[in-house]
């Protein structure tokens, strides 16, 4: 039919391209696709190499390497994209470590990590240096050693880590909450300023200690609305100034009580104010500079002293397990190498870790006594320890 031309071929040349191969590049691919779209994409086109591996499930799993590019092949990107709409984990049971620093060309070793660990170095001198100031002065200085096992366990990720590193900054943002925990020390070193803005509470609360230590320019401390206050609920308090010292209220009363004895005490010469009895004495002279004294009956002044509440007992039940005596000398794996898991009567995983290197587990911390059950390695042939808390477990905290 003449009307109706059937086209069987088309002759591309210089003067006609290649309708097919020119635009969608089949030349360039290959592609290995199923029937349910699961697909593997090579593309070798000349500066826009890349490598996409996709399934649809999930919302499109995807891993795309090189060049990236989208259906209608136009460029999104360059590196790498590993993404999916389901659940993603990265598990790697001897350690992982993501950093920023650039290899070019691929080279180095795989746990390559020579500016991380200088970093590391240099917070810890850092460290050091501000800690020796705060223990110069008596206050608490931090706790470096603690920092130098953490440095030296991310060298070559000799414990299972993880380890982040960049020479530029780290973000973490969440839309709701962030926590950090750990059953060991947190260590947090700033080469200039740590910055925290708190729109609401902002609570500090420590088991033994809390040490605030400046060295150059003070400690400040204000309340634009509501009470300051500052108890010492069972011990004593003491403040010290190598200046002067300014107690002043500005639109209120100054009130200075105590319950047995009130002492001024200043060149040699006090006030004693005691069993309602008033003692002035000193080795000079007494001035009056007012205009008349005045005598009258006695009166007393017995204002109640607040009530310190009792704290409740917050002390918790722990345990930890040596198992160096279990294993014999012929144990010759490093103990600091081998993990451990703790599961309660219900096989609830309640604590993990890795033994030191003496062979003993963390502690353990419970509400209550409770019997523990501790799976020592991870191999069929691992060992599997009861311990029920009693008086040989409540030895001091280490």
């Amino acid at each position: 039919d003449p009307d109706k031309p059937e086209i069987t071929a088309f002759h591309h040349h210089s003067q006609a391209r290649d309708l097919i191969t020119n635009d969608r590049r089949w030349l360039s691919r290959n592609t290995i696709r199923t029937q349910s779209n699961n697909k593997l994409r090579m593309e070798d086109w000349a500066g826009q190499e890349g490598i996409k591996l996709s399934t649809e499930h999930s919302g499109k799993s995807q891993l795309n390497l090189g060049y990236l590019v989208n259906q209608k092949l136009e460029h999104r990107g360059e590196g790498f994209e590993l993404r999916t709409s389901g659940w993603g984990v990265i598990r790697a049971g001897k350690g992982v470590m993501v950093t920023t620093y650039d290899r070019p060309g691929a080279n180095g070793a795989q746990r390559d990590m020579q500016e991380t660990i200088a970093q590391l170095e240099s917070a810890l001198e850092l460290a050091k240096v501000l800690a020796n100031s705060a223990s110069s002065a008596k206050a608490e200085p931090a706790d470096t050693d603690a920092q130098q096992q953490m440095k030296d366990d991310f060298d070559g990720l000799q414990e299972p880590a993880l380890l982040m590193s960049t020479p530029a900054s780290v973000g973490m943002i969440a839309g709701h909450g962030v926590q950090f925990a750990a059953k060991g020390n947190i260590n947090v070193v700033a080469g200039k300023n740590a910055d925290f803005s708190v729109m609401k509470h902002f609570t500090v609360a420590a088991g033994e200690l809390i040490s605030m230590f400046a060295q150059k320019l003070g400690i400040k401390i204000f309340a634009g609305k509501g009470p300051v206050e500052i108890q010492a609920q069972s011990d004593a308090m003491s403040l010290l100034a190598d200046q002067d010292v300014s107690v002043s209220s500005v639109n209120g009363t100054v009130r200075i009580s105590a319950k047995n004895e009130l002492i001024l005490e200043c060149g040699g010469g006090f006030i004693q104010l005691k069993d309602g009895n008033i003692t002035l004495d000193g080795p000079e002279d007494l001035f009056f500079k007012v205009i008349t004294i005045q005598k009258q009956g006695a009166a007393s002044m017995n204002s109640p002293l607040p009530q310190f509440p009792v704290a409740p007992n917050t002390n918790l039940f722990s345990q930890r397990l040596d198992v160096s005596p279990l294993l014999g000398k012929e144990f010759s794996l490093p103990f600091q190498h081998v993990p451990y898991v703790v599961k309660d009567s219900t096989g609830r995983i309640v604590d993990s870790g890795m033994l030191s290197d003496i062979g003993k587990t963390s502690r353990t911390f419970t509400e209550q006594a409770t019997t523990l059950k501790y799976h020592i390695g991870n191999d069929p042939w691992r060992l599997f320890l009861d311990s029920t808390h009693g008086k040989i477990d409540d030895e001091p905290l280490q």
